[in-house]
This record gives structure tokens, C-alpha cells and sequence, in this order.
């Protein structure tokens, strides 16, 4: 997290909710932009270092096409309301702790596979990955998907 934000962006914000010059859902509001502006910075910076390390290939260069149309689409073809994008902040955030979990050997997966763990928060936060992607095919991996090759 403290990546995406910084520790001194988030003692001013709190010391403007302190003077009460913000409420306490405007602070975590500038927190949550602040933290999607960060990771969008992030990703836009490892697209160059990808490329400057692995060279300029087709494959390599089509793959990191295919991402930075994606941040395009999320950063400025479509504005996403800022209910769709808490939400997902929100699932990325419950997937993240759950890979956390798994790292730790805590994650009690009853059967499912990562994959199907992420997709069943995805649904639960009414996210469509494929729709959001503008993608078909994507699945989760199932045991018997893995299985077989």
C-alpha cells in the first residue's frame, strides 16, 4: 500500500479531517483516487522498464500493447463512476488478502482452485472480467481444468 500512497499525502489528510476541513468519507474518497492515480503511474512506469529490459520483440511488444490499451480504456476512453471503481478497489483488495492468506498457508480453499476464489469475489462485486476486458474466453481454472492440461 505504501506504494500507492504515501505516508505524508495521508498525515495532511488527516490532519485536515483533524481541523475539520473534510469529512471522514471525503479523506478515504481522496485516499482511494490517490492510490488508483499511484497504481496507474505504476503500471505506465513497469510497462517502459518491461520493455527497455526485455527488448522490443514482436511478442513482447504486442503483449505490452494488449496492457497499455487496457490502462487506456480504464484512464481515459471510459470514465467508470466512482461506485464502479470503489468496488473494484474493494474486490481487489478481498483477492489480494486472500492471496495473502494463501502465501501464509491460511487459506482454507475447500476444493476451489486461486482462480476460482478470484473469480467467485469478482462475482460477488458484480464484476465481469471478460466484459470489462472486452475478452470471451477468460475462465477460472478448476481442478479438473488443470488436470487435463
Amino acid at each position: 500500500m505504501a506504494k500507492y500512497l504515501k505516508q505524508g499525502f495521508v498525515r495532511e489528510l488527516e490532519w485536515q479531517l483533524n481541523r475539520e476541513e473534510i469529512s471522514y468519507s471525503k479523506m478515504v474518497e481522496l485516499m482511494e483516487e490517490e492510490c488508483i492515480k499511484n497504481y496507474m503511474e505504476w503500471l505506465k512506469e513497469y510497462r517502459l522498464n518491461l520493455m527497455s529490459l526485455m527488448g522490443q520483440d514482436d511478442y513482447v511488444t504486442g503483449k505490452l500493447d494488449v496492457i497499455k490499451d487496457i490502462l487506456d480504456t480504464f484512464n481515459t476512453k471510459r470514465e467508470m463512476s466512482k461506485d464502479k471503481v470503489h468496488n473494484m478497489a474493494s474486490c481487489m483488495l478481498s483477492i489480494l488478502d486472500s492471496l495473502k492468506l494463501y502465501d501464509k498457508d491460511s487459506l482454507l480453499l475447500d476444493g476451489e482452485t486461486l482462480s476460482e476464489v478470484m473469480f467467485r469475489k469478482m462475482e460477488a462485486y458484480n464484476i465481469d472480467l471478460n466484459e470489462e476486458l472486452g475478452f470471451t474466453h477468460l475462465k477460472p481454472i478448476t481442478f479438473n481444468t488443470k488436470d487435463n492440461g
